[in-house]
């Protein structure tokens, strides 16, 4: 059969439509599915580098927003986020690895602080005896993989009964910013770390009496091995308390 020249011109249109509504949906698929093997490759990196002591690659690879608050309008201390401090820590993570990720098409879900993540990441190390597993959250923002929750904790020193804030030396570093270089920070009661072993020194005031007139259980100022975990608070507690006035 011998097609007339109308209809020769409706076969074309017709093949020219199908072409590109192919062409359409196969763009709108790619750009729909995020490159999650990035994402992996990104927090296999992350951990890398805290297992290494590179506290400033890790940094690096935190957004701006990223890590622990104490509430809404404090975000914890950055400032202890150092190669000095991770790699004079007692111990560091080790068998870092990637178990498990998944990518969200956007907007994506909020994390439990409000932030849009498009991604998740689930990996697992080893740190003082114990396997440990935390999740990574990922925002996909102008082509790339941004990580707004890493593994950074919290640690604070303060006494038992006032929870008053004890100055500390971690890992040989004075980590009070009222006494040392280390820049101004409105909410110095409590510091990210990356998670590792570290010891730490309180800088118990020659003033403050110990609670051995109150209580039998009086622990001793001097330094002790705190482990400090992902995603987490750590507390430290002296038993000595400031003078009455």
């Amino acid at each position: 059969m011998v097609l007339e020249r109308p209809q020769i011109q409706v076969v074309f249109i017709t093949f020219l439509a199908v072409l590109c509504l192919v062409i359409l949906l196969a763009g709108c698929s790619k750009s729909a599915t995020l490159p999650e093997s990035e994402m992996r490759e990104h927090a296999q990196a992350y951990l890398d580098a805290i297992a290494s002591g590179d506290a400033s690659l890790a940094v690096s690879m935190m957004g701006e927003d990223s890590g622990a608050r104490n509430n809404e309008n404090c975000p914890a201390y950055r400032g202890l986020l150092t190669d000095e401090i991770l790699r004079g820590s007692v111990e560091r993570i080790s068998d870092g690895r990637v178990v498990e990720s998944r990518a969200i098409p956007s907007p994506g879900q909020k994390n439990p602080d409000g932030k849009v993540f498009n991604g998740t990441v689930d990996v697992a190390f080893s740190l003082a005896g114990d396997s440990h597993e935390a999740k990574l959250r990922y925002a996909y923002e102008d082509g790339r993989w941004v990580l707004i929750d890493g593994l950074a904790g919290t640690l604070s020193v303060h006494t038992h009964l006032s929870m008053s804030y004890v100055p500390f030396i971690i890992a040989g570093v004075d980590a009070d910013p009222a006494r040392s270089p280390l820049p101004a920070h409105p909410c110095a009661d409590s510091f990210m770390l990356f998670p590792a072993v570290y010891h730490v020194e309180p800088q118990v005031d020659p003033t403050w009496k110990p609670r051995s007139a109150l209580t039998e259980d009086v622990s001793d100022p001097t330094g002790r091995d705190v482990a400090v975990l992902p995603q987490s608070g750590t507390y430290v507690e002296v038993d000595f308390e400031p003078q009455r006035q």
